[in-house]
């Protein structure tokens, strides 16, 4: 069992952990607190608004992301978990198909048309979904479509960019 200086101990130890945490302003929210958990609590309520506004700006962050046709699934893969992270550290709880769903949003259309089926695979999960779609990465990859399609678009930039135009260049 506790004793209540033991319990004492705790709670100013608590105390000064959160009054060294935050700044003056929330210190003058919380000061006339008398214990650890009523200062929470008066966080808690005050930050709870700009939760729901962080809430919002984070899923539209996630509804906004979207891969590029031929960009590295590695790079895609952590913007999209950041962005999942963030949202769920906003407050916000996701389902397995949620996360599912958002995910196959930020596909571009052309790979979406792929997992158009989703409910024949075998696991239904974000992790099967991201290996199955580094898979087909590197068989383009392999095959040299993506790195083929890359190497035409960076040539043609590179043309268009010194006055190219129909077969001769202009001075």
């Amino acid at each position: 069992a506790i004793t209540a200086a033991i319990w004492a101990k705790k709670q100013n130890k608590a105390l000064g952990l959160i009054m060294s945490a935050i700044g003056d302003a929330q210190l003058n929210a919380v000061k006339s607190k008398e214990t650890a958990k009523e200062m929470l609590e008066t966080l808690t309520e005050l930050y709870q608004v700009k939760n729901s506004a962080m809430k919002l700006n984070c899923r539209i962050r996630l509804q906004e992301l979207k891969m590029k046709e031929h960009q590295d699934p590695m790079v895609f893969y952590n913007k999209f978990d950041e962005a999942v992270t963030n949202l769920e550290a906003a407050g916000e709880v996701l389902s397995d198909e949620d996360k599912r769903t958002y995910f196959l949003l930020c596909l571009p259309k052309k790979l979406r048309s792929h997992f158009e089926s989703i409910e024949a695979f075998p696991v239904n999960s974000v992790e099967y979904l991201k290996a199955k779609l580094l898979t087909e990465f590197e068989t383009d990859k392999n095959e040299g479509v993506s790195t083929l399609t890359e190497n035409f678009q960076a040539f043609s930039i590179h043309r268009s960019n010194r006055g190219y135009r129909g077969g001769y260049y202009r001075r």
